[in-house]
């Protein structure tokens, strides 16, 4: 991933958290992780 990608994933992770106000740091891991793998196939697909 470019740089530019990766400086993008907290921020779309953090949108895409459905009540980012009391999100745990496991949870807010795991979307961050779901959101690179979307971004990886959306750039190669």
């Amino acid at each position: 991933m470019s740089g530019r990608s990766l400086r993008k994933l907290p921020f779309l992770a953090h949108a895409s958290v459905p009540n980012p106000s009391c999100c745990d740091a496991a949870s807010f891991m795991h979307t961050l992780i779901q959101t690179a793998r979307r971004e990886l196939l959306e750039s190669h697909g």
